[in-house]
């Protein structure tokens, strides 16, 4: 059941970084691209996991595995463009080839390698919310990235390429 679970983990993560990655506005049909954000010069993560403190506390090995899963799905999603293809047609239900490899291109190409949530990407919401000078390490914990980055994991990820 554990294996079933940590798969199911595996492929949503994947998933979600294929459908759930996009740096652009578009409508649907034609495609159009309106606004490109890395064109605009405007940082953005979409790197991000969410959980709140206490569960974090409570379930470390959780959230580490989540992350890993995660991490894992980025870096399948990098290294198999035949497999994102075919994951991208079959969740999007789309059949346009020319719009399941934009999907794709956008997913394995603004997806970082390494999930960690930058205060660059932060900053503008901060901004936003009128608190620029709050501190990262106030809402955001790079610790079980930057274990992993540490231990070569990720890099292993990629290594078999």
């Amino acid at each position: 059941m554990k294996r079933l679970k940590i798969q199911a983990t595996v492929g949503f993560a994947f998933l979600s970084a294929l459908l759930f990655s996009t740096s652009e506005l578009r409508v649907r049909v034609p495609v159009k691209v309106l606004i490109n954000l890395v064109d605009l010069g405007i940082p953005y993560s979409t790197n991000v996991i969410a959980v709140q403190r206490d569960f974090y506390r409570r379930s470390p090995k959780v959230v580490e595995s989540m992350a890993r899963a995660y991490t894992e799905g980025v870096a399948a999603l990098k290294n198999d463009n035949a497999k994102g293809l075919k994951v991208v047609a079959q969740y999007t239900r789309y059949t346009d080839p020319k719009f399941i490899e934009s999907q794709y291109n956008d997913s394995s190409s603004y997806l970082d390698r390494v999930p960690r949530v930058e205060k660059a990407s932060i900053a503008p919401i901060l901004e936003f919310m009128e608190q620029k000078g709050v501190p990262l390490e106030t809402f955001a914990d790079n610790s079980i990235i930057d274990r992993l980055v540490a231990e070569g994991f990720i890099e292993k990820l990629y290594s078999k390429n």
